[in-house]
């Protein structure tokens, strides 16, 4: 079901070879578009699609990332923490793509990490964040549950 969206989205970023500013916009839809679809994003007969176009998309993925985090702000700070969701929803599906573990590991993603945690607490000027139910987020994505924790 949810594979109608998140699929069509990664095989369309594969088909591009070098990162450009629609690339970057196109990955970080297919990752916020990640967090909010139903799981699992992918059926079984759909992973080594999913795999594939991933594999074929690393260097874009990883450039929509590292751009994400030299532009970090505090208006962008929930998308960020939705992007990296999806990223990670994405590598929990396909668990045999290392370029998306290697990506999770990468110094951009704990710098958009740090971010969200030195900026807890902060309210953004140009943007209203929207209510996000967190009992579906796993505890692993603990860049959601800071103020929680920190308030328990």
């Amino acid at each position: 079901m949810s594979s109608k969206t998140v699929l069509p989205l990664l095989i369309n970023l594969s088909k591009h070879a070098h990162p450009s500013p629609t690339t970057f916009v196109d990955s970080l839809s297919c990752l916020a578009t990640a967090f909010s679809q139903p799981k699992p994003l992918f059926q079984s007969n759909e992973l080594l699609i999913a795999s594939s176009a991933v594999s074929k998309s690393i260097h874009l993925l990883h450039s929509a990332i590292k751009q994400l985090d030299i532009g970090m702000n505090i208006d962008r700070r929930q998308d960020a923490q939705k992007d990296l969701s999806g990223l990670f929803y994405i590598s929990q599906e396909l668990e045999n793509e290392a370029g998306l573990r290697e990506l999770i590991n990468s110094r951009h993603v704990k710098s958009i990490i740090g971010f969200i945690e030195n900026t807890e607490g902060v309210e953004p000027e140009n943007v209203e964040w929207e209510e996000v139910d967190l009992t579906g987020i796993p505890k692993s994505h603990y860049w959601w549950f800071q103020s929680i924790e920190s308030n328990e």
